[in-house]
């Protein structure tokens, strides 16, 4: 079962920008936490989609964060490892790391089927697919 999508870009703010499908959902807030060196476009806690969608196009700069979206009357609990991110509300855990890789994890498989297809046409790298059978990630952190 197709879980998830994982790509490199060299522009990583674009991408964040290109990744609308996953941000466009206004009953949805967004939990962001795990960062490092993000010139203050996002400060760790919870924003709700207007806040996250601007702060998006805000973005300058960027190495390691990570990105939670969750339905509005969800209850934020603590997410350390795929299984607690399973047994969880959260919709979309998106890790970005050194500076250019991305894992979207996504509980819809047609998400991911549509962010895979979108990062295939805008020429994006290493593009695959996260599957049950290929993912060996137990922590949900860097």
């Amino acid at each position: 079962m197709i879980i998830g999508v994982s790509f490199t870009s060299t522009n990583n703010t674009h991408t964040f920008r290109m990744l609308e499908m996953a941000f466009n959902h206004p009953n949805q807030y967004w939990y962001i936490d795990d960062l490092e060196l993000n010139y203050f476009e996002f400060q760790e806690g919870m924003y709700d989609y207007f806040e996250f969608k601007k702060r998006v196009y805000e973005l300058s700069c960027l190495s390691f964060a990570r990105f939670r979206r969750y339905p509005a009357d969800s209850i934020l609990k603590k997410i350390d490892t795929y299984i607690d991110y399973i047994e969880s509300k959260c919709e979309i855990l998106i890790l970005f790391y050194d500076g250019g890789y991305f894992e979207v994890f996504c509980k819809e498989a047609t998400l991911c089927i549509l962010i895979y297809e979108f990062a295939e046409k805008v020429g994006l790298e290493k593009i695959e697919y996260i599957t049950d059978g290929n993912n060996d990630r137990e922590s949900m952190h860097f």
